[in-house]
């Protein structure tokens, strides 16, 4: 089954680098012209364009993240065993809050949220990156259901999520906290 998804997933990341590529090579051609378009219209094309490519870029993201996944799936059908290695933990906690920020972002009933972060710079631990990863994207969306559940309720409602990764005599210590329900 692993095998069977990794071809369409592929299919879908590296059409998403196909759009990306497309999407920057129009940006620049069309910086590079006088176009008929009027100011208004010229800047709404382009904050499309931007749109585009954020979301080809949420696409990748996400597609590799998959692709990861599913690579961890398979070595662990054929070892037995995940491998932990050593990874950056602050690069994983700005992915994963940048990854659920974007699918809260997309959501219908989305709301502006401030986002307080206190990432200490290049901290390493040897894990299994996928765990840690999914659990971090999974309490960060659980914050944003709070709050859009609260902003439901309350007028005038200001979301705040706080998220923080120290290290500090030997020990790390991730923390987020959100003002919701």
């Amino acid at each position: 089954i692993a095998h069977e998804i990794k071809n369409p997933l592929n299919i879908i990341i590296n059409s998403s680098h196909l759009v990306s590529s497309n999407i920057g090579s129009l940006i620049e051609t069309i910086n590079q012209k006088t176009t008929n378009l009027d100011p208004k219209t010229f800047a709404e094309v382009r904050e499309d364009m931007d749109d585009i490519m954020i979301c080809c870029e949420m696409i990748s993201t996400n597609g590799t993240r998959a692709d990861r996944i599913i690579k961890g799936m398979l070595n662990q059908a054929r070892s037995g065993n995940s491998k932990k290695e050593k990874h950056n933990l602050t690069e994983i906690c700005k992915q994963g809050l940048s990854l659920a920020k974007h699918a809260m972002k997309s959501k219908e009933d989305a709301i502006p949220v401030e986002i307080i972060d206190n990432i200490d710079s290049d901290i390493y631990i040897v894990c299994y990156f996928e765990e840690i990863e999914r659990a971090i994207i999974n309490l960060i969306d659980n914050s944003f259901d709070s709050l859009i559940s609260k902003s439901l309720e309350e007028k005038n409602f200001q979301a705040t999520l706080a998220i923080e990764l120290i290290q500090k005599n030997g020990a790390i210590t991730i923390t987020i906290i959100d003002n919701g329900m």
